[in-house]
């Protein structure tokens, strides 16, 4: 009953924090819109071939049953809520799941990129399922399917499933070594099946269309605007690897501003609030080595995901880092990082609960203060919603 009655409470605070935001869509939100609002075959006709469609679909399924774009926003997120939750009551042994939602909720990175309608929205959620069933085929090699499903859908999302989730799922079920090898080929073969035909159909015809599979030249130089000409001395791998670091410390601790274009592409400053959190991180790291002895290690009695969503989210930095490093991308900010965003919050929470099992009641407080930190600066900065611009400087 607690447990429904948190869910209820994060749902009914995500949506008020949602509703205060403001500013302007960019121009990819404005695309799916108008495609929501189209007949379906003017829709296409007028899409452009850059991206996947599954998300405009998606739009314009909901408007189709009298769900406006902020409302199938927040009916997405709605739904990883819940997923969060039944997680956290399977999972995890020491740390009521309650924490966990509530604290998601709150999050201001969720409610700025959620007012955005860009395929994050669905991605993220996707990525989190994947990494799951990944998890779960590994265990049991049971679920070929829907893997290949929820990978499909990943690649239809955004390419970036393409180079993500593609080779991972391929990998663990060659690899899968306690499965005979005719049911591994099987399996293999059922995998990339559902997983690339949707997509290589939608890129056959972008090429087609375009002469290009992604629709554009993605490693050519780009013209850009003067007002954010500098972004061109923005393509280095340690320039990414600084934006990254940037992004991460302002979307989670900035008690001001989340890591928008306008922020993070600027020399950044941290406020106090910003080093203390990293103080504070640090030494909730340090403590971590406590709770190894509480099973953060691998423990055959009591399952976890963990290790497969630390992967997932490791590959997911490293191939972000990578596909920047030779694109042509906007610079890597917010959106860019949010659907990896709740699988560093859950292996946060897995973390703790090691840590709560195996360590004293000092080696837990660093994480006490980094959760109370985290929801104060977040649920402060979501209330008063300052908008950015969401490309140009003012």
């Amino acid at each position: 009953m607690l447990l429904v009655l948190s869910v209820a409470l994060a749902i009914a605070a995500a949506h008020l924090l949602y509703m205060r935001q403001d500013g302007d869509l960019t121009v990819q939100a404005q695309l799916n819109e108008r495609f929501a609002e189209r007949p379906i075959a003017v829709a296409f006709e007028k899409y452009p071939r850059l991206r996947p469609p599954l998300y405009p679909m998606a739009l314009w399924a909901a408007r189709r049953v009298g769900l406006s774009a902020p409302a199938f926003q927040l009916a997405v997120f709605d739904a990883l809520l819940i997923g969060l939750a039944l997680y956290g009551r399977r999972f995890l042994r020491a740390v009521h799941p309650a924490f966990l939602v509530l604290g998601f909720a709150v999050a201001h990175f969720n409610h700025v990129n959620l007012y955005q309608r860009t395929a994050e929205t669905l991605f993220a959620p996707l990525l989190f399922v994947f990494a799951v069933l990944l998890w779960r085929y590994r265990e049991t090699s049971k679920g070929a399917g829907w893997l290949g499903a929820v990978v499909s859908a990943l690649c239809v999302t955004r390419h970036f499933g393409l180079f993500l989730a593609v080779p991972l799922a391929a990998a663990h079920v060659a690899l899968r070594r306690a499965t005979e090898r005719r049911r591994r080929l099987i399996h293999l073969a059922v995998v990339l099946a559902v997983a690339l035909a949707p997509i290589g159909y939608w890129m056959w015809i972008t090429h087609d269309q375009t002469g290009l599979w992604t629709g554009v030249d993605r490693t050519r130089e780009r013209d850009l605007p003067e007002s954010v000409a500098h972004w061109k001395d923005l393509e280095g791998f340690d320039d990414h690897l600084r934006l990254t670091a940037t992004t991460l410390v302002v979307d989670f601790f900035s008690p001001r501003v989340h890591g928008a274009l306008a922020i993070v592409t600027l020399p950044h400053r941290a406020t106090a609030v910003e080093w203390g959190a990293i103080a504070i991180a640090f030494a909730a790291a340090a403590a971590f080595r406590a709770g190894q002895r509480g099973g953060w290690t691998r423990d055959s009695r009591f399952p976890s995901p963990a290790r497969t969503l630390a992967e997932v989210a490791a590959a997911y930095l490293v191939l972000t880092l990578a596909l920047w490093t030779v694109g042509n991308n906007d610079p890597i900010h917010t959106r860019f990082l949010f659907p990896m965003y709740p699988l560093l919050w859950v292996l946060a929470f897995h973390a703790y609960d090691a840590v709560k099992r195996g360590a004293s009641w000092w080696e837990r407080l660093p994480w006490l203060l980094l959760y109370a930190g985290f929801v104060a600066v977040q649920a402060s900065r979501s209330w008063r919603a300052e908008a950015l611009p969401v490309r140009y400087l003012w």
